[in-house]
């Protein structure tokens, strides 16, 4: 008797070992996480579509080796400023470096942090958020990924899915919790937003009041702000919002300095010069106009180590 005990005790665990193993569906990787890629989405700008596409993808619904060994679910390597735990795994070599996080939840916040860290992917937030075939197509011309088809299954697990729905629920757009379900759920389809919206992150309550300058939404710095103290208030990442800004993360920022909520573009919209003015910088004519440092070099025909002078015309598209 204590034999069989044993052995229909082995058997249960081995069962329970085996169902913990077991990929999820489609549908039961979005139903776990799609809170995760909406909170990314309000926080980095990234359309929820996108990240879940690309999770689902790059971690074949939560059941790869990375995604169960090493919680990181977008195939993430190393790269040479990570210095967190890590995982070899053979992919484009043998034996590569891949990120790896204590849950699900820090591989979601690093991929948010991966795009909007790194100059490569920065003309992807020149797009509506809700176009999500052109984050695709720029995913795989920004290099992400080296598989050449990767822009097209991405589209083409987002329109299966219906994953824009996801986007439309970031937005405030969707039908109520419970009923904005994707993936052949039967319901109709959340109303159309404008071309590139995205959601208004400010609190009524924190004192801020959002703007757009050129296209891009922006707040003013209160005295004693820090990158720090107007992520907390927005729900931000202050390493993220530095980066927007083109500033260290520890910067002090003055009263009324321009804090983008998203990346500079890579031309302003409206006027096309400016004349540098006394104790202006290429940098502080960026953060008037909404253009990214480089850019405003690059159409300038300057180096980027360039000192305007007072006087100087600096054109901005």
């Amino acid at each position: 008797m204590i034999k069989t005990f044993c052995l229909t005790a082995l058997t249960l665990l081995m069962f329970q070992s085996l169902n913990a193993q077991k990929p999820m569906s489609v549908q039961e990787y979005i139903n776990t996480y799609r809170g995760l890629a909406i909170e990314e989405m309000k926080k980095a700008g990234i359309p929820a579509s996108i990240t879940m596409a690309q999770a689902l993808l790059e971690s074949n619904n939560g059941g790869s080796r990375l995604a169960v060994e090493a919680n990181n679910h977008f195939g993430i390597k190393c790269q040479v400023e990570w210095t967190g735990p890590s995982i070899t795994h053979d992919d484009d070599a043998k034996g590569e470096c891949f990120r790896k996080y204590d849950s699900p939840e820090a591989s979601y916040k690093d991929h948010s942090a991966f795009l909007t860290t790194r100059s490569r992917y920065a003309f992807l937030f020149d797009y509506p958020v809700t176009d999500y075939k052109s984050w695709a197509n720029g995913l795989k011309t920004a290099g992400y990924a080296t598989n050449p088809q990767y822009a097209n299954s991405l589209i083409r697990i987002i329109e299966e899915n219906s994953l824009h729905l996801l986007d439309s629920e970031a937005l405030g757009n969707a039908p109520a919790s419970g009923t904005a379900s994707v993936a052949g759920s039967g319901t109709v389809a959340a109303p159309a937003t404008t071309p590139g919206m995205v959601i208004d992150l400010a609190d009524p309550n924190a004192g801020y009041v959002v703007e757009k300058i050129n296209g891009i939404r922006a707040v003013r710095a209160k005295d004693g702000d820090t990158f720090a103290t107007v992520a907390a208030a927005l729900r931000k990442k202050s390493h993220v919002l530095a980066g927007f800004n083109e500033l260290p993360f520890d910067a002090t920022l003055k009263e009324g300095q321009v804090v983008y909520l998203f990346p500079k573009h890579k031309k302003a919209k409206g006027t096309a010069t400016h004349v540098v003015q006394q104790g202006e910088s290429m940098h502080s004519i960026s953060q008037q106009y909404g253009v990214r440092v480089l850019s405003l070099y690059k159409l300038n025909f300057m180096a980027d180590d360039y000192q305007v002078k007072v006087g100087e015309r600096i054109h901005l598209r």
